[in-house]
């Protein structure tokens, strides 16, 4: 699995992609070196792009729903297209609800963009945000918000 993001100052939002088979583990990676990356903040908003992802472990879901590196109430989007990927994102989306998490899952981008857009309001930029990426076998440029 392959995650990057790109934190974005003028929508003032994370927006994280995955591609390849979708593992806990990998996850969990992505969001430590988030919160390592000094322009991160946890109110900003979160689009989570799954649109790459070809195979899903559903094994430590439960795990990796108690750990977030977002403020509660936070928005957050998730874009799954394929049926695997949606039912893992409901359900994570389930099990962050318990936490006063904000999440919506969307099956198009655009559904998820609109959403964001609709509830930015509330997301806040915090000290100076600047635009940075982590990317692994990844071109640069291949992914624009």
């Amino acid at each position: 699995m392959s995650v990057f993001y790109v934190i974005d100052p003028i929508h003032q939002r994370v927006i994280s992609r995955a591609i390849g088979a979708l593992a806990a583990g990998g996850l969990r990676h992505h969001y430590q070196q988030l919160r390592r990356d000094p322009a991160f903040h946890p109110t900003l908003c979160e689009l989570w792009d799954c649109t790459g992802v070809t195979a899903v472990a559903v094994s430590g879901i439960r795990q990796l729903a108690t750990v977030s590196v977002f403020a509660p109430g936070t928005p957050r989007a998730m874009v799954a297209p394929s049926d695997a990927v949606y039912g893992l994102s409901r359900m994570l989306q389930t099990l962050r609800g318990f936490r006063s998490e904000q999440i919506a899952v969307f099956r198009d981008r655009m559904g998820a963009l609109a959403w964001l857009e609709e509830v930015g309001g509330r997301c806040e930029q915090k000290g100076d945000v600047t635009r940075r990426s982590r990317r692994r076998g990844m071109r640069k440029g291949t992914f624009r918000s």
